[in-house]
């Protein structure tokens, strides 16, 4: 009888282990806040650093495309925000949570090329007042700390906000800009329909007819604008390996971790350069 009790309450103790270990739950490794830059609020779907979605929303480490180097303290992501809602940045260091803000102005943005009508500025603190954009869209957000006092000239510390309008530059428009000809409902896919590319022709995507994005007047702090090769932001240019005509789509799901992780593309050949070229001089 003695035995048959130590069996059964080893059994238990076996049971009440199985069920304290099933309940255990982890945080998958895809969702885990790490150090560093986030955007988040109403505006953009993910409330605070606590809610699931939370590091989707952590910003790059931001290229100066004057020197080529990443530079400390300057963060960039691409990023849906609905207009009209707040959103606030916030920087999560260990275990200490610092709320950003910024007194934004509707302005051109200046480029080295064409400016950015519809843009946003300004100079970033401390704080926590939220912030608004009042179109719903894409944005490409850059913001620089100015820990090397580069920017003092421009204020100090500096935002900028651009919205998105993707094009291609290439073989196909003598490296000019052709805008989307489709874009998905939801605003996360762009589509470049009958597009004549040869064997060994490049290409790049844009957003507007330039390649920089400026954060000062004097241009000494550069943000990159384009995606190149395995979506790098500013990577080498894409190749083509087989002439034809194709419908490009470009799709953008937001992603923690760098620029290219929230992109990709696809190029579906509709036909051949020949038979376009021979239906262009029967008509």
């Amino acid at each position: 009888m003695k035995k048959l009790s130590l069996i059964m309450c080893a059994i238990a103790m076996v049971g009440v282990c199985f069920t304290s270990c099933k309940r255990e739950e982890t945080t998958p490794i895809e969702n885990i806040v790490e150090n560093g830059f986030y955007i988040v609020g109403e505006a953009t779907g993910v409330a605070n650093l606590q809610a699931t979605e939370a590091a989707t929303c952590r910003m790059a480490n931001g290229t100066n495309e004057v020197t080529k180097a990443t530079r400390e303290g300057m963060y960039e992501k691409y990023i849906i925000l609905e207009g009209g809602k707040e959103f606030t940045f916030i920087e999560k260091a260990g275990n200490e949570n610092i709320n950003y803000t910024a007194a934004l102005e509707k302005k051109n943005l200046t480029t080295d090329g064409v400016d950015v009508e519809g843009g946003y500025a300004g100079a970033i603190s401390v704080g926590t007042a939220t912030m608004k954009v009042e179109q719903t869209g894409l944005y490409h957000i850059v913001l620089d700390l100015n820990k090397d006092k580069q920017l003092d000239a421009a204020g100090g510390a500096q935002v900028i906000i651009a919205p998105v309008v993707w094009g291609v530059r290439g073989a196909m428009n003598g490296w000019g800009y052709t805008q989307y000809t489709e874009a998905a409902a939801d605003g996360a896919s762009w589509t470049w329909k009958g597009q004549e590319l040869t064997s060994g022709a490049e290409f790049k995507f844009s957003h507007g007819q330039f390649w920089k994005i400026n954060l000062d007047a004097a241009e000494q702090v550069k943000a990159e604008t384009s995606l190149g090769k395995d979506m790098v932001s500013g990577g080498d240019n894409i190749k083509v390996e087989e002439g034809g005509i194709y419908d490009i789509v470009l799709t953008f799901k937001r992603a923690k971790g760098e620029i290219k992780d929230s992109y990709s593309y696809e190029m579906k050949k509709t036909g051949d350069l020949l038979h376009s070229l021979l239906v262009s001089l029967v008509q």
